[in-house]
């Protein structure tokens, strides 16, 4: 996070390994970044994007759908209460746009994310 006046710049390099307990390990990437502009402390929205996309041990023959690459963008808004805070965020995937979501497939054409803090 990297604020320039009203403006609030984020980039979050995250990632994760798993490890199973049939002797697989896999990969397991989630960067995001954002732009955010302060108009008041209640009122700030925003554009955020964040990729899933996981790589997996498995010998398989082709890749699987939902292994990913996975990005989705689209508008957030945070709002600051004094100690709380709360953000939301509404995404649409724009890669593999063209493709039909089937039952048990965890990454469908639009997520929600909403947050609350609280400061200690």
């Amino acid at each position: 996070d990297r604020r320039f006046g009203p403006v609030r710049l984020l980039l979050n390099a995250t990632g994760e390994r798993e490890y199973y307990y049939t002797g697989q390990k896999d990969w397991v990437l989630n960067p995001s970044a954002g732009v955010g502009f302060e108009v008041t402390p209640k009122f700030q929205p925003g554009f955020e994007g964040f990729l899933r996309s996981e790589y997996t041990s498995l010998a398989l023959p082709s890749r699987p759908f939902e292994l990913g690459p996975h990005v989705y963008l689209g508008p957030t808004i945070l709002s600051q209460f004094g100690k709380v805070w709360w953000s939301v965020g509404a995404y649409a995937r724009v890669t593999d746009t063209a493709h039909t979501l089937a039952i048990g497939e965890a990454f469908g054409n639009f997520w929600l994310r909403s947050v609350i803090g609280i400061e200690l």
